[in-house]
């Protein structure tokens, strides 16, 4: 539980930096409780299989799909760039690496 709203705190947090260093420490909290999570996700899934080969694929599509977040990101991040002028202001701008932070996202460019 720890983990999920370290995640969700700092990367709603980081949505509103206002500067360098307060980006980077609350990127490097997200990023902790990201990886957090993995572990326990990981642990449960391997937990709730108990035949090796089922919970081998388990597994395997686990981590081969948690790579396709990359390109969900960049697809929501070009939606958030077309469309984020209709989103309320955040600092008094529409910057569209803010809305990625605040979602849980993490942008790939700028």
């Amino acid at each position: 539980m720890w983990s999920i709203l370290l995640y969700a705190g700092s990367a709603f947090g980081a949505g509103y930096a206002t500067s360098l260093p307060m980006l980077l420490v609350l990127r490097c909290l997200t990023f902790v409780g990201v990886c957090v999570e993995f572990v326990a996700a990981v642990a449960w899934l391997a937990e709730l299989f108990p035949d090796p080969k089922r919970r081998e694929k388990v597994l395997g599509y686990t981590q081969a799909f948690s790579s396709l977040g990359g390109l969900m990101v960049s697809a929501v991040y070009t939606l958030i760039s077309r469309y984020g002028a209709d989103l309320p202001l955040i600092h008094g701008s529409h910057d569209p690496w803010r809305y990625t932070l605040i979602s849980g996202l993490i942008p790939q460019s700028r």
